[in-house]
C-alpha cells in the first residue's frame, strides 16, 4: 500500500516526497498558455469520464491562474513608468500566446520555473531556495536563439548579456541545487 504523507501528500516511492525533482518540460513554450487553457476546456467538455473533466477543469483553471498571475506583473510594470513597458508587453504577450524571441522564452520559462518551485514540497518559499531542475536550457532556448540571429532582433552579444543576466538571476534567488542541475 502506497504512503501518503499527510503534510505532503506528493508521494513516490522512487522519488520520496519530491517526485517533481526532474527537469521542467517545455509544452507551455512551444502552444503557450492561451493554447493550453483552449485545449484543456476542449478535454473537459469532451471527457468520457468525471475523473477527466475534473482533472481537465483542473489543469484548465492552473493555467488560467499562470496567466493570470504573469498579466499581475504585466500591470506592475506599467506602474513603474516607460522604462517597464518592454517588460509589460513581454509579460502580456507570453501570459497567452507562445514566446517567439529568446528573452520572451526566457521570461514565460522564469514565470514557470518560479511557480514549480514555489509548490515543490520540500523546497517551497517557505524555505528560503529553489531547487526545480531547469534541464538542458542550451537546447530548449537554442531555437529562439537561432530564430534572433538570424532575424536580426539580437547579436552575440545582446544574446550573451541575456543569458548572463537569467543565469545571475536563478544563482542570486536562493540556494539549492538548481544550477548544478542545470551544469
Amino acid at each position: 500500500e502506497k504512503y501518503v504523507n499527510p503534510i505532503h501528500p506528493i508521494y513516490d516511492p522512487a522519488f520520496g516526497e519530491d517526485n517533481i525533482h526532474f527537469s521542467m518540460g517545455t509544452y507551455f513554450l512551444e502552444v503557450g498558455i492561451g493554447e493550453i487553457v483552449k485545449k484543456a476546456n476542449y478535454t473537459a467538455e469532451n471527457a468520457a469520464t468525471l475523473s477527466q473533466k475534473a482533472y481537465a477543469r483542473g489543469v484548465e483553471r492552473t493555467y488560467k491562474a499562470i496567466s493570470a498571475y504573469i498579466l499581475r506583473h504585466a500591470n506592475e510594470a506599467e506602474k513603474h513608468g516607460t522604462a517597464f513597458l518592454d517588460l509589460a508587453k513581454r509579460c502580456r504577450k507570453v501570459a497567452i500566446d507562445p514566446p517567439e524571441t529568446l528573452l520572451e522564452a526566457i521570461q514565460l520559462y522564469w514565470f514557470i520555473w518560479v511557480l514549480r518551485s514555489a509548490i515543490s514540497p520540500l523546497h517551497a518559499l517557505d524555505k528560503g531556495y529553489y531547487t526545480a531542475p531547469l534541464g538542458r536550457l542550451d537546447l530548449v532556448f537554442y531555437p529562439y536563439y537561432l530564430a534572433d540571429i538570424r532575424s536580426g532582433r539580437e547579436n552575440e552579444d545582446s544574446i550573451r548579456r541575456i543569458l548572463v543576466d537569467f543565469i545571475n538571476k536563478l544563482n542570486c534567488i536562493g540556494t539549492g541545487d538548481t544550477l548544478k542541475n542545470l551544469m
